[in-house]
């Protein structure tokens, strides 16, 4: 009886022990928070820099001829020389761009776009589009390389030719951009400033081929232009990016450009219209389609 008291007491006493360390304040550190890692949302805003190849298409320059005296001017109404020339160009185009983007923010168009993402999202998570859309304005400046060079002759009625040559092999722009980031993926329009290197002649000849008149123009003129394009930021995961970062975009757009018109003169040395001139007024246009890569700076 003795026995079981005494084994009774100790586990009482075992327990009030525990009991007793339990209210006791801990002498464990506390554990460390770590707080949840969230990718960085891309932005459009930033600099940017990078390069571009592609082409011109239907690069014209047109030569429209006025004459100065009765004698020229019946040259062209009797159809001895063209009142009207056009040359037609192809070619590469290459060169390099600088810009910034400010991306703006969401708004309610921003969000509504967003909510109607949000329903497209098996379709825009297969091209890296975030949640993070909105207005894009910016500005870029460009410089190319052209190989635009094309020519034309015309035989007038009594057998006197006219050719033009135009050569065009530089076309830079200052343009503003106004678009909209849906994630990963720009959509914008452009326009502004455009300038080039344009080398226009044209020249008179007799029926056995000796120039009898020649003049041209050789200088950078200016203009404007518009277009618009794409561009998309790729994934820091895609094996394309080898900065793993979300600071590269790829590019593809359009421009279309109109460069000043010249005025020049040029001398008719032909016997019957010695002393007279024509009035030769040149425009040069066309079309550039090109794709670009950029590298973003995110400071």
């Amino acid at each position: 009886m003795k026995a079981k008291l005494s084994i009774s007491a100790v586990a009482l006493v075992a327990m009030s022990a525990t009991t007793f360390a339990a209210d006791l304040p801990s002498r464990r550190a506390p554990p460390v928070y770590v707080p949840p890692v969230v990718a960085p949302t891309f932005t459009w805003s930033g600099f940017y820099a990078g390069g571009n190849v592609g082409g011109g298409f239907n690069d014209y320059a047109s030569y429209g001829l006025a004459g100065n005296t009765a004698g020229t001017v019946n040259s062209i109404l009797a159809g001895h020389t063209p009142g009207f020339l056009l040359t037609d160009a192809s070619g590469v185009a290459a060169g390099a761009q600088i810009g910034y983007n400010f991306q703006l923010n969401q708004g309610l168009v921003g969000n509504a776009l967003n909510g109607f993402g949000s329903v497209l999202s098996p379709v825009t998570g297969l091209f890296g589009l975030g949640a993070s859309s909105g207005p894009v304005a910016g500005i870029e400046a460009d410089a190319d390389y052209t190989h635009f060079k094309s020519g034309v002759g015309v035989i007038g009625s009594t057998g006197f030719g006219t050719s033009a040559l135009s050569d065009q092999n530089f076309l830079g722009t200052v343009r503003g951009r106004l678009g909209y980031g849906f994630g990963n993926v720009l959509v914008y329009g452009t326009g502004g400033f455009a300038y080039g290197k344009v080398h226009d002649n044209i020249q008179l000849s007799n029926i056995a081929g000796g120039v009898t008149g020649f003049g041209g123009v050789n200088r950078f003129q200016t203009g404007y232009t518009y277009g618009g394009g794409v561009e998309y930021a790729i994934p820091t995961a895609s094996f394309i990016n080898v900065f793993h970062s979300s600071a590269v975009t790829l590019k593809v757009e359009y421009l279309h450009y109109v460069l000043g018109d010249n005025v020049g003169v040029v001398a008719d040395q032909r016997p019957a219209f010695l002393g007279n001139a024509f009035t030769v007024r040149t425009l040069n246009f066309g079309n550039v389609a090109r794709a670009g890569i950029n590298y973003k700076f995110d400071f």
